[in-house]
C-alpha cells in the first residue's frame, strides 16, 4: 500500500455493546462479522476497513456487589427476573435464541444449544470486561476481539463460569499470551482496583444515552441499530 492510500484509509469504529452473558450478543457478533465479510467481498469501498470495539453493560449490575465467587443458576435468575418460570417460559420462546443463533451460524455442531444455554451458571462479569479492555488496549482490538469470542464459547457452549479465574486465565492463553505478557495480564486480573473505574465510567456512559438494550452497535459514532439484527441489515447500515 503507498502513502496516498494509506492516507486515504478510513477506519470505521463499530461499537458493540453488550455483556458477556448474554447470548443475543454473540448472535450479534456473528451477523456483524458476516455483514463485514459481505461488505468487503463485494469491494463497495477498499479504503474503509472496520475495527470493533467492545462497550461493557451489565445485566445484572447488583452481582458487583454481591462476594466475588457469587453464582446462581441461569434458571434462578431468569424465574427472579420475570416471576415465574411460566413467564420465563414465553419469554424464551419470544426471543428465539436458538433458531436466530443458527441463522447466524451457531448451532448444535458448535454446542449452541438450549440445553447449554439452560444449564448455565450466571455470575458477575466485571472480571471478564476488565480483561477485554485491558487486552484491547494493551495488545490490541483483534487480540480483545480473540479474547471476547473464548468467553462466548466457553460461557455459552462449555457452561464456564464468567467470573471463574482458572476460565479467565486459560482463555488468556488461548489467545497466545505467555511469559511476561501472561503475568501482567494476570496481575492485573488479581488486582480488582485496576480497570474497574475505567469499565464502570463506559457503563455510566451508555445509561447516560439511553441504552438500556443489548446489544447494540454504534457505527461510526453516528447509526445506532439494534446489535442482534440480521446479518443483511447491518450490512445495509454499513453502505451508508
Amino acid at each position: 500500500m503507498n502513502e496516498l492510500q494509506q492516507q486515504q484509509q478510513h477506519v470505521v469504529t463499530l461499537e458493540l455493546i453488550s455483556d458477556t452473558m448474554w447470548p443475543n450478543g454473540y448472535i450479534g457478533k456473528c451477523n456483524i462479522k458476516k455483514a463485514v465479510e459481505l461488505f468487503e467481498n463485494q469491494n463497495i469501498n477498499k479504503n474503509i476497513t472496520f475495527a470493533i470495539h467492545r462497550v461493557p453493560f451489565f445485566l445484572e449490575p447488583g452481582y458487583m456487589k454481591k462476594p466475588d465467587d457469587f453464582t446462581e443458576s441461569h434458571d434462578t435468575r431468569m424465574i427472579r427476573k420475570f416471576g415465574s418460570k411460566e413467564e420465563f417460559e414465553r419469554v424464551k420462546a419470544r426471543h428465539g435464541l436458538i433458531p436466530r443463533g443458527n441463522e447466524a451460524g451457531l448451532n448444535a455442531d458448535n454446542g449452541f444449544t438450549q440445553d447449554n444455554l439452560t444449564k448455565r451458571t450466571q455470575s458477575s462479569t466485571l472480571k471478564s470486561h476488565r480483561l477485554i479492555l485491558f487486552v484491547a488496549n494493551r495488545f490490541g482490538l483483534v487480540k480483545s476481539e480473540e479474547l471476547y469470542a473464548i468467553f462466548n464459547k466457553k460461557h455459552f457452549t462449555e457452561g464456564g463460569i464468567l467470573n471463574d479465574r482458572n476460565l479467565l486465565i486459560n482463555s488468556l492463553k488461548e489467545i497466545g499470551l505467555v511469559n511476561e505478557d501472561l503475568n501482567e495480564s494476570i496481575a492485573f486480573l488479581d488486582d480488582k482496583n485496576r480497570g474497574t473505574k475505567e469499565v464502570l465510567m463506559l457503563y455510566d456512559r451508555v445509561q447516560k444515552l439511553g441504552i438500556y438494550s443489548i446489544p447494540t452497535l454504534i457505527v461510526d459514532g453516528s447509526y445506532l441499530i439494534n446489535g442482534a439484527a440480521r446479518a443483511n441489515e447491518v450490512f445495509e447500515c454499513l453502505k451508508k
